[in-house]
């Protein structure tokens, strides 16, 4: 079997608690992109905990050696799952709403764009919430629970309190209303990717809109 090779020569890798300065090149980048697609893949059909390294080398057609190369272990290549999806919906999402000149239609926008982004990829919500409930103890999954809801949550309050201070939206508590329209987004993309027969998204967000415009409208 191939040794995997030293931390010390990984990119980006640690040594000593600390991560390693040199910057990966292309090639190296490219075949960490890979491992980390092939992974996304094999924990999508398998789950998390019944895919090996093993089984993740031969679908890239490579030693152990060079998994270990690229990362520490099965878990960092999860978390690494998990940052990778909330990248991606994260890009998605402010793509949308940024094109909305108003705080207003930025807020609505937000909420149209999580829904529509999780139905288009309902297996990588599941995925996420297979990968998260694989990590360590209770501490470990808050820690990465956190680390997925606290861009959305800051995000939401700039909307809201930009919308506020130019004078679009009334002054309501804008903590509550953020963690109001992130529960009521984060809800329905968990009952939506369970049961996406039974769910109405459609008349969900047409009837969620409404509900903001009551709140915020002066």
């Amino acid at each position: 079997m191939t040794k995997p090779v030293k931390a010390s020569k990984k990119p980006g890798s640690t040594k000593g608690g600390k991560r390693t300065s040199r910057k990966p090149t292309f090639t190296e980048q490219a075949r960490r992109k890979q491992i980390l697609e092939i992974s996304s893949k094999l924990f999508m059909l398998n789950g998390f905990k019944n895919t090996s390294l093993d089984d993740i080398a031969r679908e890239v057609g490579v030693s152990r050696g060079v998994i270990f190369y690229y990362f520490d272990g099965k878990r960092e290549i999860g978390e690494q799952t998990i940052r990778e999806n909330v990248r991606q919906y994260s890009e998605y999402v402010q793509q949308r709403v940024r094109k909305r000149k108003t705080s207003k239609n930025q807020l609505l926008e937000f909420i149209d764009a999580c829904l529509d982004y999780q139905y288009d990829h309902r297996e990588f919500y599941l995925l996420t919430i297979d990968l998260i409930g694989c990590f360590g103890d209770i501490n470990d999954r808050y820690k990465l629970t956190i680390y997925v809801n606290s861009n959305t949550r800051k995000w939401l309050l700039d909307i809201i309190t930009t919308g506020q201070k130019n004078g679009e939206f009334v002054r309501v508590n804008a903590h509550d209303l953020a963690d109001v329209i992130q529960g009521f987004t984060d809800g329905m993309m968990q009952l939506s990717a369970m049961e996406p027969d039974v769910v109405n998204l459609k008349g969900c967000k047409k009837l969620m809109r409404k509900m903001i415009l009551k709140t915020i409208e002066v």
